[in-house]
């Protein structure tokens, strides 16, 4: 049986290589700024193979419904947090200490602290959502859903003891 060499496999003296600019690896040499265009507009979307899909892995473009999942938490904590800050100015105390610590500053502090602890855990959780959790087959990324249940507890029931318990 008779294989032909692809003309990519061959060895090309470097005056060659300049002609196949585009086949060869030489053009990811001159992105420019470490590849920054790749920050925003990422390639890798899903893993090629089944068997990469068994490991832990990253990517750097991420889909629609994580993007909209990311969204409503964040409008989550900061909801929350305005409910908080209604909740404390009648008569309602904070039980978490962290939060608290923030809230002596003022509502401002408090505020930016609750939005800054809430958007970086995402940026890292985001960063790290195809890691398996604990050495399980369980995958970081549906942290997201428990983390947005969570908070749409969290304003229900706010929103309860608003309707229901400040009377």
């Amino acid at each position: 049986m008779y294989i032909e060499k692809s003309r990519s496999m061959e060895l090309q003296p470097p005056a060659e290589q300049d002609k196949n600019w585009s086949d060869s690896t030489a053009r990811r040499e001159n992105e420019g700024l470490l590849g920054l265009k790749y920050l925003f507009f990422g390639r890798r979307k899903e893993m090629r193979r089944d068997e990469d899909n068994q490991e832990s892995y990253f990517l750097d473009h991420f889909s629609l419904r994580i993007f909209i999942v990311i969204i409503a938490i964040i409008l989550l904590s900061l909801t929350d947090a305005l409910l908080t800050l209604y909740l404390i100015r009648n008569g309602a105390a904070e039980v978490n200490p962290v939060m608290n610590h923030f809230l002596r500053y003022g509502p401002l502090p408090f505020l930016a602290a609750k939005y800054l602890l809430t958007t970086a855990s995402i940026v890292l959780l985001l960063t790290y959502k195809n890691v398996h959790i604990f050495g399980t087959r369980i995958r970081a990324k549906y942290l997201f859903i428990v983390i947005f249940l969570i908070f749409t507890f969290v304003v229900v029931w706010e929103v309860f003891l608003i309707f229901f318990v400040l009377k």
